[in-house]
C-alpha cells in the first residue's frame, strides 16, 4: 500500500478513535488525557492495484488509564467494541475479525 494512503488512514483512525475520548468533566480531573496513544496500519502487502482487495490489521495502542470491551462483551451493560469505515475515494471497507478477549478486573 503507498506511502500516502496509508498514512491517510492512520490520520483518519485516529481522529475518529480521539473523538471517543472523555472530557474533563466526565473523568474528574482538569484536564483529559486522550485515550489513543498511537495506531499502527497493517497491511497485507506493500502493493496495491485497482480493483483488488487487501486485508488490513490495525494495532491500537491506548493510554494506560483506558481499555477496550470486547466485540462480544461478557455482561449485558457492556458496549461492545465495533469499528465502522467510513469511505474515503477508491477505498471501500469490509468486515472486521476481532481478536478474542482478555478477561481482565479493575479496581
Amino acid at each position: 500500500m503507498p506511502r500516502g494512503i496509508r498514512y491517510e488512514l492512520a490520520v483518519f483512525l485516529l481522529c475518529a478513535l480521539g473523538s471517543a475520548s472523555l472530557s474533563a468533566d466526565e473523568t474528574g480531573q482538569g484536564k483529559a488525557a486522550p485515550p489513543v496513544r498511537r495506531i499502527e496500519v497493517l497491511p497485507e502487502s506493500d502493493a496495491l492495484r485497482p480493483g483488488q482487495a487487501m486485508k488490513l490489521g490495525l494495532r491500537v495502542y491506548l493510554a494506560r488509564e483506558f481499555h477496550v470491551n470486547s466485540h462480544e462483551p461478557s455482561a449485558e451493560f457492556l458496549i461492545p467494541t465495533s469499528l465502522e469505515v467510513l469511505s474515503l475515494d477508491g477505498l471501500r471497507g469490509g468486515t472486521w475479525d476481532y481478536p478474542p478477549a482478555l478477561t481482565k478486573k479493575f479496581a
